[in-house]
């Protein structure tokens, strides 16, 4: 029998060779012949040659394929390989390690220490952890990449510094797991000072938590503290005489009642505090005299005033409650060292109103009014209040923001004209049911117009000195070109020109549609300006957004 092409044998490696010849004509012709009629000692024979190839043919169909997954093993492992080399020459390895762990410090801004598991179906956990827990600890899941960010990252005690811990008081055994992490993140950080949130949920038990045990220990840290609570740390009867040599910022929550003065008095012996956050001024051992920051809730003029006297010190302010008194003093009072006011509506009665009417603020410099957009309720913009607190404070508006307070576009333009030097502006008409003042007239008041298009050469315009714009409209019916226009009018990067128009260069704008999509080709125009050196930022719905480059999505 003549053979077919030779392969080779998986058992002695020699070229196979096929005992039945299929090929053979003759063999074809003689089996399909009604006439023939085979010898039984020949059929028998060339089935057992038949038996043989086929399984030479089996156990080399066998090794072919071992060869197969052989090679694609090895085909994975170069590119394993070749993977690992890439990395070699990443432009990442080239980041010096000040660089990378400036990264790392953005990242590190929350570790999340929740206890686990947590027992009270009354009180949920504050956090709903929706993915593994390692990623709600991100200095852990640096230190766990490659050796080189292990060793960075435990090079600096500031990444493990930043800790919100979840405490759940109806626990009897707390989860060796949650201590054990806690302690770690403790002696990692070593002396780097803690930014510490605390939240605890449950009824107060007898026993104080051994988190809370092991935190106490290092209140000397603690520069920075947040507690918000189910019930107050009083009812808990934790954290009590301690000291706190370097805690700069407080504040302090509960669900179920307001702070008392026996709360603040746990934080008397901190000689640094400068921030408190605590909603209601409360009688207290705590030194509100160094106080330069604080967020309080008032309910009349008189409470300012305490406010006002009780912190000299108070740079920046932030306020929220009501006044449903029109008996306001003949005589305003004077914030002398307030910079910074943000004034938060809550309730139909007008805050900013009592605010505007009974105090001066000479060097106030940042000015922010907000409404809650969860209240059904309208206010009336206070414009002569507004117009007569700017006047008899002379002071110097240099950013201006306005959210979700319902006024119309004059009286923007008309705050605007009385606020010269505003280098930042900020507008939104979230939660309006009435009309929004972003309107057109808003926005092409805005516009800047040649000195060579008007006869007399010259022009007043709003806000000259103008940087920053930021508008977050709700509606869907938008002056697109006009906004454009505008945008375009007061880019103008040539300082000599600047001057002789009078306009200060636009660097900034932000442009945020709630309900609306955003036409790619119609704010076209405004990419050249981005790549000149203008921001621009114009986002809507279904993530349309052009940021540097036009998205459409």
């Amino acid at each position: 029998m003549s053979t077919e092409k030779d392969s080779l044998c998986s058992r002695c490696r020699n070229p196979l060779k096929p005992r039945v010849d299929l090929s053979s004509a003759e063999l074809m012709n003689a089996t399909s012949s009604p006439k023939f009629e085979p010898f039984i000692q020949e059929v028998e024979a060339m089935l057992f040659l038949a038996y043989q190839d086929g399984k030479d043919y089996e156990a080399e169909l066998i090794r072919l394929r071992s060869h197969i997954t052989h090679i694609e093993t090895q085909q994975v492992r170069l590119e394993n390989h070749r993977r690992q080399l890439q990395s070699l020459i990443s432009p990442l390895r080239k980041l010096p390690n000040e660089t990378l762990a400036h990264i790392f410090e953005y990242t590190c801004e929350k570790n999340l220490l929740q206890d686990f598991p947590w027992h009270d179906d009354g009180s949920p956990p504050p956090t709903k952890l929706s993915s593994l827990v390692i990623t709600y600890l991100p200095a852990m899941a640096i230190s766990a990449v490659c050796s080189r960010w292990r060793q960075l990252a435990l090079s600096y005690p500031s990444l493990w510094s930043n800790l919100d811990v979840e405490i759940c008081m109806t626990l009897k055994h707390w989860s060796d797991g949650f201590i054990s992490m806690l302690d770690r993140y403790l002696q990692v950080s070593g002396n780097s000072p803690l930014n510490l949130t605390l939240n605890i949920q449950g009824q107060p038990q007898r026993n104080e938590p051994f988190a809370l045990v092991r935190l106490a220990r290092h209140a000397h840290r603690w520069k920075t503290f947040k507690y918000m609570g189910e019930h107050t740390l009083t009812d808990y009867r934790i954290l009590s005489d301690l000291r706190y040599p370097i805690l700069t910022d407080l504040e302090l929550e509960a669900q179920d009642e307001g702070i008392s003065s026996t709360d603040l008095n746990r934080f008397q012996h901190a000689p640094n505090l400068r921030a408190l956050n605590t909603y209601d001024l409360v009688p207290s051992a705590i030194p509100y005299h160094q106080l330069q920051w604080a967020n309080f809730k008032i309910f009349s003029h008189s409470d300012m005033e305490d406010i006002l006297r009780k912190c000299p010190s108070l740079t920046s302010l932030k306020l929220a409650g009501f006044d449903d008194s029109s008996d306001f003093p003949e005589t305003p009072s004077t914030g002398r060292s307030i910079v910074s006011l943000d004034v938060y509506e809550a309730a139909p009665e007008s805050l900013s109103s009592m605010v505007f009417s009974c105090f001066n603020f000479p060097l106030l410099t940042d000015l922010k009014i907000s409404r809650d957009v969860d209240e059904d309720y309208v206010q009336t913009w206070p414009r002569k209040a507004f117009d007569s607190f700017i006047s008899r404070s002379a002071c110097t508006i240099t950013t201006f923001t306005i959210r979700n307070v319902a006024l119309s576009d004059e009286d923007v333009i008309a705050a605007l004209r009385i606020m010269p030097s505003l280098n930042d502006f900020e507008i939104s008409d979230k939660g309006l049911k009435s009309h929004s003042p972003i309107t057109t007239q808003l926005i092409s008041s805005l516009c800047c117009v040649s000195p060579e298009s008007l006869p007399t050469g010259s022009i007043m315009h709003l806000v000259p000195k103008l940087c920053s714009l930021r508008l977050v409209f709700t509606g869907t019916v938008f002056d697109d070109k006009a906004f454009i226009k505008t945008v375009r009018s007061r880019w103008l990067p040539d300082s000599k020109y600047a001057t002789i128009v009078g306009v200060d260069c636009l660097r900034s704008v932000v442009l945020k549609f709630r309900h609306r999509e955003v036409d790619a080709e119609v704010y076209k125009p405004l990419l050249d300006l981005d790549k000149k050196g203008l921001r621009v930022v114009v986002s809507g719905t279904k993530r349309t957004k052009i940021q540097y480059q036009i998205y459409s999505c």
